[in-house]
């Protein structure tokens, strides 16, 4: 306990807050005495030294605060840069003066800035603004330049000056926050010692070398043979080695493959190290004149006549013997040249005449077939749709019949189509049945009666989703439409879905919101909604991506932590797109964190227009997470702002804003703190933003 320097201290003041340097080594306090002048008290961290202090004011010293920066300038112009931290101090006196640690005089100093006592100080993040306020109500701003205060250091020169001092790096990032000191008292509390998961571990990238076996079993092929290579001898006494051909690698489309294999070593001179097998032949060869036949041949089996690309020509043309090259091979290593492990997306190819047509002569779907007789039941709700396609012969043709009944099979009602019914759905409120004749049928799953006459399609469906009153359907010919029978009005009219097939890819599910915007999930990953505001396809999600493949895993797959709170769109296609695509592991890299960012952002927008508040909440309080390991302070303190102001016409499109989705702004910025407080390199930021919601609610 400090106590000598406050000893002689009068009471026209109190020590309101102490202020720490940005490099850890000072600590000062206000209201302090040496002799009989008023002083702030400078503290040493390094034996808790207190013989050094800021003098000159007339008054107590009310108020001081260190620059959040460490400056680095020539103070004492010796044409040698020093850092230096940089403190603003207030007095009873109405004066404010700036100081250094590498000077011993005031930097700048301002008297009768004020007609009463200042009260407190406060700089900018930049670290070249400052404020002070007064008893008289009153605020003074002052703004300096690098060339008055210094260059701010950047965010490595300052882990660079720590790992000096303290022999660790206290600003990097994801790093562990034990040896972070805690300002805030009410944090002590709140951060307790939690076991971190790490991330799946990885092997940094390593040459390339042929592809394990499990790989090659996975394309359907035989593992080539690696390590094994023929020795035999030439007429003139010479050995010759000979390695097996290895063919080029099967392209599975899933980007880098790991391995564990070792990198194999082409040598055999010392074969007790080598894991090479070397199969001699005890025959002679002419010298410099290869053998005709090959140990092993890869044989390319012919294709159909189609145009090929340059990429496959290329490889063909690798795979072929070249005559003049292989005659003089006696001490030359053959080369293998692999293909790409990326597969490059293959852009789609529109004619004039389908642009001019919309584009969607193209497009051509497959009409699903039923059973004769299909059983199912009906989500919530204890009957059973049952459909007997061209079951009752009549004298005009066959007819379809159609019956609701209960689990224990009792008959509700019964209905007859005039033709047999090729896809269907059905819920609660609603049976949708159509027909190979290019008809639609809405039926009341309730009482079995019509709701509206038989819609005409432009050709038979392909695809039915409900959802409440909600209906989508996408015809064969690449039509989509969804109605709204509650309010019986269209809200989408023969959409093409020719944009999003273009993507490569086969409709797999789809599906329609409460709100009405229909959703279309690909066989390959992909996933795409229709908006109604823009009128046209959004891309909800590509597993695909080179950027949210690059994601941090626990961040890519953290939708499945998102706890039951109704209707998850988003959610629901995330959880199809993750079954349809078999990841790669992922190698992390330098452009990891800016890939996870972008992919959390990206998450943040779709859900907006998906209208989902609840997984908005979820996935805003992820990104806050991530902000926090990566110590993303400004980026922080953006979203804190934004929470905290009012709503103006100019913040509806900010990402940050939830007031679209009908959220409180306040109350999840308390969210936001919760998050914060239990981590301490945001303690100071928690503790801003945790005062300013606490005067707000007074």
């Amino acid at each position: 306990v400090i106590q000598k320097p406050f000893e002689e201290c009068a009471g026209t003041t109190l020590v309101l807050r102490l202020s720490w340097s940005p490099d850890g080594q000072y600590l000062v306090s206000a209201h302090a005495m040496n002799g009989s002048g008023p002083t702030a008290q400078i503290i040493e961290r390094e034996g808790w030294r207190h013989d050094i202090d800021f003098v000159g004011h007339r008054k107590a010293v009310t108020c001081v605060r260190f620059n959040a920066n460490i400056l680095q300038r020539d103070f004492t112009r010796s044409g040698k840069s020093q850092h230096a931290c940089c403190c603003a101090i207030g007095s009873r006196d109405r004066s404010i003066s700036v100081w250094v640690t590498a000077l011993k005089r005031p930097l700048f100093a301002m008297e009768n800035l004020f007609s009463r006592p200042v009260l407190d100080l406060s700089w900018s993040a930049s670290g070249l603004q400052l404020m002070a306020c007064s008893l008289d109500g009153t605020v003074a701003y002052f703004e300096f330049n690098e060339k008055e205060l210094g260059r701010p250091l950047s965010n490595d020169e300052k882990n660079t000056l720590y790992e000096k001092t303290y022999g660790k790096s206290f600003g990097s990032s994801r790093q562990q926050t034990s040896a972070v000191v805690l300002e805030c008292p009410s944090l002590a509390v709140t951060i307790m010692p939690t076991e971190t998961v790490p991330e799946e571990p990885v092997s940094p990238p390593t040459k390339e070398v042929p592809v394990s076996a499990s790989v090659s079993a996975c394309a359907g092929t035989t593992k080539p043979l690696t390590n094994r290579q023929i020795e035999t001898r030439t007429s003139d006494g010479r050995r010759r080695i000979t390695p097996v051909f290895i063919p080029p690698e099967v392209d599975t489309g899933d980007g880098p493959v790991p391995f564990s294999a070792e990198p194999i070593t082409f040598s055999s001179t010392n074969e007790s190290k080598s894991r090479i097998v070397i199969e001699r032949r005890e025959e002679v060869v002419t010298p410099n004149v290869s053998k005709q036949s090959s140990p092993v041949k890869t044989q390319v089996k012919e294709q159909p006549t189609k145009q090929r690309t340059i990429d496959e020509l290329s490889i063909e043309s690798i795979q072929k013997p070249v005559e003049p090259f292989v005659r003089n091979l006696d001490k030359t290593l053959s080369v293998v040249v692999k293909p790409k492990k990326f597969p490059e997306a293959k852009v789609p190819v529109v004619s004039r005449k389908d642009m001019d047509s919309g584009g969607s002569k193209g497009v051509r779907l497959s009409c699903p077939s039923l059973l004769p007789s299909t059983r199912q039941v009906i989500s919530g709700c204890s009957k059973c749709l049952v459909i007997e396609n061209e079951s009752c012969l009549s004298p005009f043709g066959r007819l379809t019949q159609v019956k609701l009944v209960t689990t224990a099979g009792k008959l509700l009602w019964e209905t007859v189509l005039g033709s047999a019914v090729c896809v269907f759905g059905a819920n609660a409120t609603l049976v949708a049945l159509a027909c190979g004749n290019s008809t639609l049928h809405l039926l009341d799953t309730v009482s079995g009666v019509r709701l509206l006459p038989t819609l005409v399609l432009g050709a038979p469906a392909a695809h039915l989703a409900l959802s409440g009153a909600r209906l989508l359907c996408i015809t064969i010919d690449g039509q989509l439409s969804v109605w709204c029978l509650e309010r019986r009005v269209s809200l989408v009219s023969n959409i093409s879905v020719q944009p999003v097939l273009a993507h490569s890819g086969r409709i797999s599910r789809c599906s329609v919101t409460q709100d009405g915007v229909p959703t279309i999930v690909l066989d390959s990953g992909r996933a795409f909604m229709y908006s109604l505001d823009f009128n046209t396809w959004m891309k909800l999600a590509d597993n695909t991506d080179a950027a949210v493949r690059n994601t941090y895993r626990s961040y890519q797959s953290a939708w499945q932590s998102m706890p039951d709170s109704g209707a998850a769109p988003l959610r629901t296609v995330q959880s199809y797109c993750q079954n349809s695509v078999e990841r790669a592991l992922l190698h992390r890299m330098d452009y990891t964190p800016l890939c996870t960012q972008s992919f959390l952002e990206d998450q943040l927008v779709i859900c907006k227009n998906l209208k989902s508040a609840s997984e908005f909440r979820f996935w805003f309080i992820t990104n806050v997470r991530f902000l926090l390991e990566e110590g993303m302070e400004t980026r922080l303190r953006t979203v804190c702002e934004t929470l905290m102001r009012d709503v103006t016409d100019s913040d509806h499109n900010c990402l940050w804003n939830p007031s679209s989705l009908g959220i409180d702004r306040l109350g999840l910025l308390q969210d936001v703190l919760k998050e914060m407080a239990t981590n301490p390199q945001a303690q100071r930021l928690y503790s801003e933003f945790s005062e300013q919601l606490a005067y707000m609610d007074t």
